[in-house]
């Protein structure tokens, strides 16, 4: 395919009107006068290497410039540099995506949603350019090392904006091409049928008292042996025994990203304390507690090619499969909290319905 679709880019991008330099900037929500930097882009896009490719900040670019230096981004990407395909993969789709319908924006007089502005950035390119996007993002989507999430963020970016700037039936190209299966919708009210809420003091004395796990073992902390980093955060864990004396800089440094399903178990309620207090400054437990529970997760696959179709759901569930009744009601409790303070995180709401108060409650 390289060949053939390297020449329909060239024949796509044969015919460019001209411009001026100034044209070929500005016009993007996310510029800023500071970041131009003209000199970095030739006349000649061909003169453009993968470092510069990579490396340099498309936003400074008009809707023309992003039409003039597009083929140079998509050949390199498509003859295997790596690092253009990742920055091609995302160019094409940010802004493009479900949520983004649903962020109200004004600038430059025009008001509407983040994808509103976009796609307004983005329709300056013919359909036959859109055409070969549309063929490169689909190629990329069935890239057997695409995971589902950013499959995912390919289809809707497609169906959003490129097949229909294209030309093409939408209908009909899903038919032919397939697609993941759609996340079914949530709705936030469910959630004010569940008991009241307690306040902060009464939900930390309820975290104090039901976590009661004991310490995993210094050969038990790390969730995995691929890479340094779980042994590297095993150390920082190694020899303490309890969780009760680590304080907030020590859980943003160590983190719960690599530990085992006993070692997060034990040193989670450390975790919601500090956050709940407000006192962590880059780890999330929140996002930990419902990261794979939520309604895409349980469409979306972790890995196909090392796992078959184990859903991001099935694996989160197995990992959290030794939480008690009790300490499921407290992840409860503490999830509704976040909720409650970030309306727009629905798979908070959703990890709670799906997994943790079916857990809290059951028999």
């Amino acid at each position: 395919m390289t060949a053939a679709f390297t020449a329909r880019i060239g024949e796509a991008f044969a015919d460019e009107p001209p411009a001026t330099r100034e044209e070929l900037f500005g016009g993007h929500i996310l510029a800023s006068a500071e970041q131009t930097r003209p000199d970095l882009w030739p006349a000649d896009w061909r003169r453009l290497d993968c470092t510069a490719l990579s490396t340099s900040d498309w936003n400074t670019l008009s809707g023309l410039g992003l039409r003039q230096y597009l083929p140079a981004l998509l050949t390199a990407a498509e003859t295997g540099h790596i690092g253009c395909r990742i920055t091609a993969d995302y160019l094409l789709t940010d802004g493009l995506l479900d949520f983004h319908g649903r962020l109200p924006l004004r600038w430059q007089g025009v008001s509407g949603s983040w994808r509103d502005l976009r796609a307004r950035h983005l329709s300056v390119l013919t359909a036959a350019q859109a055409g070969v996007v549309v063929e490169f993002l689909d190629a990329r989507r069935n890239d057997p090392l695409t995971m589902d999430e950013a499959r995912r963020r390919i289809e809707e970016a497609l169906a959003n904006f490129w097949l229909g700037h294209a030309g093409l039936d939408a209908a009909a190209f899903w038919n032919t091409h397939g697609r993941l299966p759609v996340a079914e919708p949530f709705d936030p009210a469910i959630l004010e049928r569940l008991p009241p809420l307690p306040d902060p003091a009464a939900l930390k004395a309820q975290i104090v008292s039901v976590f009661v796990a004991s310490y995993p073992g210094d050969d038990n902390i790390r969730g995995s042996d691929l890479g340094c980093e779980p042994e590297e955060v095993a150390a920082l864990y190694r020899g303490r025994t309890d969780w009760r004396t680590l304080e907030p800089a020590f859980l943003d440094q160590a983190g719960l990203g690599f530990l085992s399903p006993q070692a997060f178990r034990f040193y989670l309620p450390a975790f919601l304390l500090a956050d709940l207090d407000g006192l962590l400054l880059t780890e999330t437990p929140s996002f930990r507690l419902s990261h794979g529970l939520d309604n895409v997760g349980k469409v979306n696959r972790v890995n196909p090619l090392h796992y078959g179709e184990l859903t991001w759901f099935e694996s989160a569930s197995e990992r959290f499969s030794a939480f008690t009744r009790g300490e499921a009601r407290a992840v409860v409790d503490y999830l509704r909290r976040c909720a409650a303070q970030d309306g727009s995180d629905s798979a908070l709401g959703e990890a709670v319905m799906n997994f943790w108060w079916p857990r809290a409650t059951a028999d």
